[in-house]
């Protein structure tokens, strides 16, 4: 484990290193272009600092040294999103290849899962990795990358991670709302997937497992209110927050939403998922009816990824979180420089081979 911890740093630290040092106007101009509702975040971000100052001085520093890893981070990824159009298509198509490589790996090396368990891989570890795949092979059309949703949706039902499958449905279903037009072809696939989940209704809860005993308080669709009472119990205690990261396990209650009550306080962490809600809202409108239409492709994919990320984070440990792809596609998702999309940050690039390829060609 410790070198595992030792690889992610170095990880880090070269990307954001990369990212400030041979693009510092980049981020700067990225940093500019930040809506109302990211910018609110970074600043409970920011004063939550204060929120550190109490336990043990070894506490206190590592807490501090998140908080400023966390912003670095947000600075660096953003970044990512100044690149041309047709650049960021093809990073996001080859990193959920890597992604659905890895899950194809793990099955040849370990084998088909048995129960859930994929070897020693926690199978919401396995869910959570193809939910990011499935999302960033949305911003990117052609056959390759339909086959990739397909394997990433595939070993997420294997693993019968809940949260996944539903995560990518809520993808897929925003996405095409959003990127192709409202007509019968759309209407009439909509209509067939409702159609199987009536037919295949029983098949679809035991993917689900909603009425599996052995998965916490008879089950449900989280499966974890028993946690949930533990998070709302250190709420109590804590009105105030305790501070990013210094919630343990049991404090923050598996659920992403009320670990950060429990770490930015009642008022701080109402007002971060409140923001949370709006920034989900504006790129849900940022991409609705966006030109021309490879534009409207990357925002639809960013907006239907960022709607399942929402709904993700309902049950994963940590809405931000550095050690694990979930919490670094949500800073990457959320923090989408947008809001000069007439300007360089979403720049239409001349036509080039592996750009996305319009709806007509498909």
């Amino acid at each position: 484990m410790a070198s595992f911890g030792l690889f992610q740093i170095l990880g880090w630290g070269l990307f954001v290193a990369t990212a400030v040092v041979l693009y510092p106007r980049r981020v700067l101009r990225a940093a500019g272009a930040f809506e109302a509702p990211q910018t609110v975040m970074l600043a409970l971000i920011g004063a939550a600092l204060v929120l550190q100052f109490h336990g043990d001085e070894q506490d206190v520093l590592a807490g501090i040294g998140y908080t400023l890893v966390l912003l670095a981070t947000i600075a660096a990824l953003a970044v990512v999103w100044t690149l041309d159009i047709a650049a960021l298509s093809l990073l996001a198509a080859g990193a959920a290849g890597v992604i659905v490589l890895f899950g194809l790996s793990a099955i040849a090396v370990l084998g088909l899962p048995e129960g859930r368990a994929l070897g020693g891989i926690h199978p919401n570890t396995v869910g959570a990795s193809m939910l990011s795949g499935f999302v960033l092979a949305q911003f990117r059309t052609g056959p390759v990358m339909v086959a990739i949703r397909v394997m990433c949706l595939v070993l997420a039902v294997l693993v019968s991670s809940r949260f996944a499958v539903l995560g990518c449905t809520i993808a897929f279903v925003v996405r095409e709302l959003l990127y192709r037009p409202l007509g019968p072809k759309l209407i009439a696939g909509f209509a067939a997937v409702v159609a199987a989940a009536v037919l295949f209704g029983p098949q679809i809860t035991a993917i689900l497992a909603v009425d599996d005993p052995m998965r916490n308080f008879d089950s449900g669709i989280s499966g974890r209110e028993d946690l949930w009472l533990n998070a709302l119990k250190s709420i109590v205690d804590y009105p105030l927050g305790i501070g990013f990261k210094r919630a343990s396990p049991l404090e923050g209650g598996h659920n992403g939403y009320l670990k950060i009550v429990v770490e930015f306080g009642v008022t701080g962490g109402i007002l971060m998922i409140v923001a949370l809600v709006a920034a989900c809202a504006a790129a849900v409108a940022r991409a609705f009816g966006a030109t021309p239409l490879d534009r409207r492709l990357i925002l639809a994919a960013r907006a239907g990824g960022l709607c399942a990320y929402a709904f993700g984070t309902f049950f994963e440990p940590q809405m931000f979180n550095f050690g694990d792809t979930h919490g670094v596609m949500v800073l990457l998702l959320l923090f989408a420089p947008v809001r000069d999309i007439a300007g360089p940050v979403f720049r239409t690039a001349t036509p080039s081979v592996g750009a996305p390829a319009p709806a007509s060609s498909r």
